[in-house]
C-alpha cells in the first residue's frame, strides 16, 4: 500500500514568499522519497483572518505547532533597542493588533526585556494601530511631538515599520531616535540601509517550512514531537545584511 504525506501550510497574510518555502520543502522531502511509494507534498495557503478560527475536523491529529516564538521575538527587538542606546532613555513599543496574541506578544517581549535589563530606560507607551497605517503614522507623529526626547521606537510588524520609520524621517530625527523594527521586508530594508531603522527583528520562512515537513515525517514515522517547536529569529543590522545567511532568509 502507497502511504501519501498530506501537509496543511498556512501562511495567513505573504502569500507572495511561498517562493521562500519551496527549497526548504523540497530539500526536507527528499528523504522521504525512498521510503514511500508515493510521496507527495499537498501545501495549502489559507489567507485566515487574525480573529477567525481555523476548526481542524475530528479526524484531524495536531501533533506539533510550528512557528515563531513572538515574546521571544520582541525580546530580541527589546535587546537591540536597548544596545543601541547604550540602555538611557524613553521609549514607546507600536504594535499592530492588540486582539492578536502573538502581536501583543511582541510588545511585552520588548518591554519586558527593557525593563529587566535596561534601568535607567523607560518604556513610556505601548499603543496598538488596529492593523491600519494611517494610524501607525499618526500614533509615531505624536509620540514625537509629546515626547520631545523620545530616545527610541520598537514597531513590531512590517507596515507599523514603515509607518515609524517615515515619521522619523519627515521629522527630521533620524540619527536622534533609535529605531527597532519587525519584519525585514525590501521596504523596511531600505530604512536599514539609509539609517533611520537601526535594526530589525525577522523571522525565517524558510526555517518554519523545513521544520514543518521533517516534523510531518517523523509524525508519520511514529516518532513524538514536543507541543510547540519554535523556529529560526534573526537581527538584521546594516552590519550584517550582505552576510550569504542572511540574505537567504531575506530572499531578496
Amino acid at each position: 500500500m502507497s502511504t501519501q504525506l498530506m501537509v496543511l501550510l498556512l501562511r495567513p497574510l505573504m502569500s507572495s514568499r511561498l517562493q521562500w518555502w519551496k527549497m526548504p520543502l523540497r530539500r526536507a522531502l527528499m528523504p522521504s522519497a525512498s521510503r514511500y511509494a508515493t510521496p507527495r507534498l499537498w501545501c495549502q495557503l489559507s489567507r485566515l483572518q487574525p480573529q477567525r478560527e481555523l476548526k481542524l475536523s475530528c479526524s484531524t491529529l495536531l501533533v506539533t505547532f510550528i512557528a515563531t516564538d513572538n515574546y521571544e521575538a520582541g525580546r530580541l527587538g527589546g535587546k537591540a533597542l536597548g544596545e543601541a542606546l547604550g540602555g538611557e532613555g524613553k521609549v514607546c513599543l507600536l504594535g499592530s493588533q492588540e486582539t492578536v496574541p502573538s502581536n501583543v506578544a511582541r510588545c511585552e517581549g520588548a518591554r519586558d526585556y527593557i525593563e529587566e535589563n535596561f534601568p535607567n530606560m523607560e518604556v513610556v507607551d505601548i499603543q496598538y494601530c488596529d492593523g491600519d497605517m494611517e494610524k501607525a503614522l499618526t500614533i509615531s507623529n505624536d509620540w514625537i511631538t509629546a515626547i520631545p526626547d523620545l530616545a527610541g521606537i520598537f514597531s513590531n510588524n512590517d507596515f507599523s515599520t514603515i509607518a515609524a520609520a517615515n515619521i522619523i524621517e519627515e521629522r527630521g530625527r533620524v540619527g536622534e531616535i533609535v529605531h527597532v523594527g519587525f519584519d525585514a521586508t525590501e521596504t523596511n530594508v531600505v530604512y536599514l540601509e539609509s539609517g533611520t531603522t537601526t535594526a530589525i527583528v525577522t523571522q525565517d520562512p524558510s526555517d518554519i517550512g523545513y521544520q514543518s515537513v521533517v516534523s510531518a515525517v517523523k509524525a508519520l514515522e511514529g516518532e513524538s514531537l514536543p507541543e510547540n517547536i519554535g523556529t529560526n529569529i534573526v537581527v538584521v543590522t546594516k552590519d550584517n545584511l550582505n552576510d550569504a545567511d542572511i540574505r537567504a532568509i531575506l530572499g531578496f
